[in-house]
């Protein structure tokens, strides 16, 4: 991993995480004032947060590694990814999992910190992390031929 992208991983787990706690206490407060909701503890939102965000970092320099659009297909596996961490939390609405006592607002103020969480994350990771991998050649410039196809920027001189 390189010296950029570790720097980018962390700042955006502590961004991250400094923004759902802040968010969770806030959300705590307005949903739930007796604490009964664990999901909302502040100790459980910045230790699942600083995972998504490590996680994140992997899949990033995976992306990298190995995509010609690194941040395009960043951002899709990104919303595929907030979109699965919805299911959870939809769960708890069920019963299923230690959310008890969930309702509707909980659950919503749970998913709206993973919204948080992935925009910061996935906004840091694709500034400041780096934009392509050396292991992969540079396109080259196309040139259109007479029939529309492509030569690959390479020219036939023997004409």
């Amino acid at each position: 991993m390189s010296g950029r992208l570790v720097l980018a991983g962390t700042l955006a787990t502590l961004l991250a995480v400094a923004a759902n706690v802040i968010l969770s206490i806030v959300l705590r407060a307005a949903v739930d004032p007796s604490g009964i909701f664990q999901p909302l503890n502040v100790g459980s939102v910045a230790l699942l947060t600083a995972f998504g965000a490590i996680a994140a970092t992997f899949v990033y320099e995976y992306i990298v590694a190995r995509s010609e659009d690194p941040r395009g297909r960043f951002i899709r596996v990104a919303v595929i990814a907030l979109l699965l961490s919805f299911v959870p939390d939809l769960a708890l609405l069920a019963g299923v999992g230690p959310g008890q006592n969930a309702d509707v607002p909980r659950v919503l103020a749970l998913m709206s910190m993973h919204v948080v969480a992935a925009v910061i994350i996935v906004s840091v990771l694709i500034t400041l992390g780096p934009q392509r991998s050396n292991a992969l050649p540079a396109k080259t410039a196309s040139a259109k031929t007479d029939d529309g196809s492509t030569d690959g920027g390479a020219s036939d001189s023997s004409v």
